[in-house]
Parts: C-alpha cells; structure tokens; sequence
C-alpha cells in the first residue's frame, strides 16, 4: 500500500530539495506519531494512517517556527525499515530525500522533474548534548518565564544561554522520563556498543586489558586469551552508582539490573546467590564436580536478575547437561505437578537417587510388595495364636491340638519365604541416611 501525501508544505524562504543531487537537512522534531488513530482523521491520511507510526512533524533547524499546530509541519518517515529508533520532540535528526512513490504508482519513481515528488526520511539523532539519554534542543523562539542563565552543569544537561529565551529543564514540555545519573559506558578497543535511553546496552566485546591511563579496567579480562569475545546484555545500570563514581561506568555482573552474559574464555566476578555445593563433595560414577563460577573459564551464558520465570506456552521445558544439572537455593525447592513427579536415575547397579546427601546408603523398602507379605505374615501369626489358645491335651493319654500343626506349617513356609526376598524389598535405586 503506498503513502499518498504531500511532503513539502514550505514557505518560499524554506529552501526546496532538489533530485539533482542529495539534499541533507537539519530537522528539530516537534511530534513523533507512535499511535496514528489517536491523531485527527485528515493527518492520519496524511501520514498513510497505520503504515506512518514513527512519523515525525518537524521544522527546519534555521526556520523554527512559532504559533501554528505542529501537525502543520513538515514530515519524514524513518529511513531505516528494520531498526527503530525514533527521537523525541525537540531532538534535531538528519533528514534526507528521496524519489516519492505517488498514488502506487511505481512509474512515479522520478530522477529528475517535479521536486515536490521527493519524500523526507530521517535517520540519526544529533548527539549535540554527547548523551545517550537524550539530545533534546528546544527551539529558541519559544519564550519562558525562567532566567536565562545556567550554569555548566545546567548547559551538560541540555539547558543552553542565549538572548531570546531561556528553559526550565531541556524536556520541558515533552512527556519523556527524565532520569539523573545515567553513566556512558567505557568501550574497549573494537567494541560495537549499542545503548538504550535509560541504561540499557549491548555490547559485543572481547577480553582486553588496559595499560594504565587508557580508562577504567573491566573485570572479564583479568584471565582468558586477548581478543577473545564477549557479549553482554544490560538492562539496567547498577542503580547504587553516585555521582562520586565519575561519568563512566563498566558493566557490573552482581549491581546491574538485570544482565545476560555470553562468554568464551572469560573468567566472571559473579557472585551467586546460593553457592553451597556440598552434595560435590564426592565425586560418583565419574561425573565431574562443577567448578566455582569464580573460577571457570569456558565458553558459558550467565542470567542474572532479581528473579527468573522460564515459561513454555506449548510444550515443554528441556534441561540438557553432559554433567551434572545443580538447583541451588538459600530457600527450599518447590515441585509441584498435577499429572505426577517422576525421577528415573537410568538403568544400571550405579544409577541410585540419594536422598539426604551423598553418604546415603541405606536402601528404600518397597512398600508394596513388603506390606502385601507382611500382611500375610500378621494373618498367618493370628491364625496360630489362636490355634495355640486351646489345649493340646492331657498328659495321659496326649492328644495333640489338630489346628496347631497346619498353622505352625503355613507360618514356616511364608517366612521362609520372605527370608528368601529379604533383598528384594529394598530398592535398587534410591538410598537414604
């Protein structure tokens, strides 16, 4: 579906795009369309309705105006199709023109002719303020009530001195959460860095230890091979950073929000919650003990947040290890199933469950089959107890009791036969202490 709209609704003072080479201007935004049918039904035509969110209304840098709608502005549409990056208003971004597809029309696409059949698209933020926060410049024909004097820290921030106006705050008048204390990252050499607005970041890094006086060392580059990679996904600075801490910051495995790790030859600080390890303490059948997070150097993926919630819609969830697989709380761990918990250690003399630590070596009674001979056993005891209720006989002559030789003989048989299956009620797969 192709957007039909006019582009340019300049005064003769704006200066025209031209097709006959690239025109790149300077925009500052004055609206950002994330949701179109909240906007009136005639700009939503004019921004293609559902197909323009991410559409900007913007003035040109060395025309700002004052007094009209901001839905009279100029507009452009993102430049890039796949990564999203929309300013906020009073941002400057890079604008760019390019040959308009009219009314669907694929023969439309022009080189030369008409300069109004060229479309606006921006790209790129003006890091002016040199902050990933925000890079808000507020249009100096708009006049406040506020001084006009600002001090350095007030200017870093956004606010600027001039002649024509002043500003309270740099997102004055812009629904944007205003965050203090937000801290740049510290790159290393190679480092591509991607950094969200309020302390998020991506980084694709590798091990690199600094010399002394070229930035803050990080903490994965203290063992492992040089340019061996990296990558770390932060949502959230360490929210226990001050202004004392300086202007950067490196990523902080047991601070920082919430992180995912994914390493090669790194070796972590990472300070896990619940470190008790105690059931390693003897190694059986061949498996090898885990090493200490604080010590392990292979290749790994560490998730770390206040809390993690694993979720399969659909099917199932699948825990895969050569080794061993460690559930390791402060607290206790919970398994609750409505169909059924099932443990199967596998087949084999060693395969064993252990309940109550690894010195468990007392085997399980099978409850069943015990119970089921035991009963047997209690009715056989009760038959010959009461056999033995009445009398043998006189002593001249004896006549022995007749109920008493079949029951002793039934009682011989039946334990006779349990101590044959003594082993047999034990089971052969779960120990306890």
């Amino acid at each position: 579906m192709a957007l039909v709209t006019s582009i340019h609704n300049l005064s003769s003072r704006f200066p025209s795009p031209s097709n006959k080479g690239m025109k790149i201007l300077t925009g500052r935004v004055t609206d950002v369309v994330l949701n179109p049918s909240s906007l009136p039904e005639v700009v939503q035509k004019r921004i293609g309705k559902s197909l323009g969110i991410g559409t900007v209304f913007y003035d040109l840098l060395d025309y700002p105006t004052t007094g009209k709608s901001k839905y009279n502005n100029n507009i452009a549409y993102p430049f890039f199709p796949n990564n999203i990056q929309y300013p906020l208003p009073n941002e400057l971004i890079t604008i760019l023109f390019f040959p308009a597809l009219n009314g669907g029309n694929v023969g439309s696409l022009q080189s030369g002719g008409n300069s109004h059949s060229n479309q606006a698209y921006y790209f790129s933020t003006v890091n002016i303020w040199k902050n990933f926060h925000h890079n808000i410049f507020p249009n100096p024909r708009v006049e406040n009530s506020n001084s006009d004097d600002h001090d350095l820290d007030e200017i870093n921030a956004g606010a600027y001195n001039t002649d024509l106006s002043s500003y309270d705050t740099p997102t004055n008048g812009v629904n944007f959460a205003e965050k203090s204390l937000l801290k740049n990252l510290q790159p290393y050499i190679g480092d591509i860095i991607y950094k969200g607005r309020w302390g998020q970041s991506i980084r694709f890094g590798s091990t690199s230890r600094l010399t002394d006086g070229l930035g803050m060392a990080n903490t994965w580059s203290t063992e492992g091979e040089e340019g061996s990679p990296i990558t770390i996904i932060k949502n959230g600075q360490n929210p226990e950073l001050t202004e004392d801490d300086g202007p950067i910051q490196v990523e902080n495995i047991n601070k920082d929000i919430s992180s995912i790790y994914l390493t090669s030859t790194q070796v972590l600080p990472f300070s896990p919650s619940s470190a008790n390890y105690s059931s390693y303490t003897t190694q059986i059948n061949n498996v090898k003990n885990p090493s200490p997070p604080t010590v392990y150097n292979g290749n790994q993926i560490i998730l770390t947040s206040n809390r993690l919630f694993f979720n399969a819609s659909e099917d199932s969830i699948l825990l895969s290890s050569k080794e061993s697989i460690n559930l390791n709380t402060l607290s206790s761990i919970n398994f609750e199933s409505q169909k059924g918990i099932i443990l199967s250690p596998g087949k084999g003399d060693s395969s064993k469950i252990y309940l109550g630590g690894i010195g468990a070596q007392d085997s399980v009674i099978k409850g069943n089959k015990f119970l089921d001979d035991f009963d047997q056993l209690l009715s056989q005891i009760r038959s010959l107890a009461k056999a033995l209720q009445s009398d043998i006989g006189s002593s001249v002559p004896n006549v022995p009791n007749p109920m008493v030789a079949p029951a002793a003989k039934l009682l011989e048989l039946h334990v006779n036969d349990m101590a044959r299956d003594i082993e047999n009620y034990k089971s052969k797969t779960t120990r306890i202490i």
